[in-house]
Parts: structure tokens; C-alpha cells; sequence
């Protein structure tokens, strides 16, 4: 990476190079500035590296902070590994609120676009709205203390998800969709709030990411409520299927009287 370019601009790329989008819904290959001021040339080499290997490197190759020898049993997946593992610094915490806000934006967007329910497509607007306020914050906060978000095992996961997430969402049918997209909405909110509270939080060093960690808690779960309720809503508008219709048959001509005449319908 140049001298001079932001950890910040690793994050974008990685995740623009799993989702195939750039940080506004596009083609990735689109000429344009990246985050940052940064050219999008200089990210481009970022995009094709996929996910770095190694834990709280920064943004060094995987060539540059490996062992001679590797070992001979497979590094533990992300399920295998313990709380230990997932201590993070401040800059690295930073780097997984990117990842994560990029992802939820992702799938907000790609909601907008082919949700035709309202109170979906605003519920997807409001997930742009807040962490484009998350993200003003979290600017300020890393100005104001001269750190800047560096990215570990831990947002090259996210990425990965990202991408899984985005790939699902984009292949479902429009009857299928709104459903779908509210489990992944509230699964990732899910998500977000336990790293905040088991990891991120007892993790941080600094008063006031830990309070900006608290506040981006406290809107995950408002957001989750949200989401619960548009799928109850969802519950209730599924119509019941209509119970089969007894068939009788016709009565004819001059049946009737036979029908009221007491002896006749003893004979039957």
C-alpha cells in the first residue's frame, strides 16, 4: 500500500471485491474517488487480494506476517475460535463497525430496489439513514483521537458474509424477498449487537468508543423491534386457505315434495 493511504481504504476494498459494489451500490470497476479522497486506482489492488490471512496484521500482506513453516493443522474456523481470540484493539473495532454498516447497507439497497412493500422500503431507508449518521460519528471520533479503523480476521469475516448475504438476497423471487430479507436484516442486527456487548466493548480502551459503542447498540435493537414487527404484519396479511366447499347434489324436478313427505324419507 502507498505511504499515506488510510487502513480505511484496505476495508473498502475487500469488501467492494466480495459484494462486486462499490461504496454506492455500483460496479466496482466504475472510475470514480474512493472513500477517503483516494483514487480508485489505488484500491484496486485491495479488491483482488480478497481477505488478508492473519490476525490483527493490519493491512500487511498474508506473505508478509506468516511463518516460515506452516503448521501442520488447519487453522480454527470462526465457530472454533475462543473469546480470547477475538480481543481486538480500538482500530480494529473501528474496522469491523465499517464492514458491518457497509454490509447493512448493501442489503438495504438492494431492498429498496425490489421490495414493493412500504413499510419495508422504509424500514430499509432507515437502516441508510442511521448508519450514515453512525459513520458521520465514528469519523469525528477517530479525528478527535487520531486513530483510524485497522482491519483484522475478524471484518475479513464480515466480508465474506457480506457477500454470501448479498448473493442470496439478489437471487430470490419477488415472492420470496420481503421475508427473507427481514430474517437476514434482523440476523446481522442480531450479530452486531453480541460483538458490541461480548467482544467490542470489553475489548476497547478509549471512554468515548466505548459510549459510541453503546449508542450503535442501542439503535441495533431498536432496529431488530422494528423488524419483528413489519414481519408480524407480514404473518397477519397471509391469507388462510379457504376450506373446501361441500358438493351436494342437484335435487330434481318433483323431488321436493318426496323430501317433505314423512313416509317417503322413512323408506331411505
Amino acid at each position: 500500500m502507498r505511504r499515506g493511504s488510510s487502513p480505511l481504504i484496505v476495508i473498502i476494498g475487500l469488501f467492494a471485491a466480495a459484494t462486486g459494489c462499490d461504496k454506492d451500490g455500483g460496479n466496482a470497476a466504475s472510475p470514480q474517488v474512493g472513500w477517503g479522497g483516494t483514487p480508485a486506482g489505488e484500491e484496486s489492488a485491495f479488491m483482488q487480494a480478497g481477505p488478508r490471512i492473519g490476525y490483527g496484521q493490519g493491512s500487511q500482506p498474508a506473505s508478509a506476517v506468516l511463518p516460515a513453516e506452516q503448521p501442520s493443522e488447519p487453522p480454527p474456523t470462526s465457530t472454533e475460535r475462543t473469546d480470547a481470540t477475538l480481543k481486538l484493539t480500538d482500530e480494529q473495532v473501528l474496522a469491523v463497525l465499517d464492514t458491518s454498516r457497509l454490509k447493512q447497507v448493501e442489503q438495504a439497497k438492494i431492498a429498496i430496489d425490489r421490495t414493493k412493500n412500504k413499510d419495508i422500503k422504509a424500514f430499509a431507508k432507515a437502516i441508510l439513514d442511521k448508519n450514515e449518521d453512525a459513520k458521520k460519528k465514528q469519523r469525528a471520533l477517530e479525528l478527535k483521537l487520531g486513530i483510524l479503523a485497522q482491519p483484522s480476521e475478524r471484518s475479513d469475516i464480515v466480508i465474506l458474509a457480506a457477500k454470501q448475504d448479498v448473493e442470496s438476497l439478489r437471487a430470490l423471487s419477488l415472492a420470496e424477498f420481503d421475508q427473507k430479507f427481514l430474517q437476514v436484516a434482523t440476523e446481522d442486527l442480531k450479530q452486531s449487537t453480541d460483538f458490541i456487548e461480548n467482544h467490542a466493548i470489553p475489548s476497547v480502551e478509549r471512554s468515548e468508543l466505548k459510549a459510541l459503542l453503546e449508542e450503535v447498540r442501542t439503535g441495533a435493537a431498536m432496529q431488530i423491534s422494528d423488524a419483528d414487527a413489519i414481519a408480524d404484519k407480514l404473518k397477519e396479511k397471509v391469507p388462510e386457505s379457504p376450506a373446501p366447499k361441500k358438493r351436494t347434489a342437484p335435487i330434481k324436478p318433483g323431488a321436493s315434495s318426496k323430501l317433505l313427505d314423512p313416509e317417503t324419507t322413512a323408506l331411505r
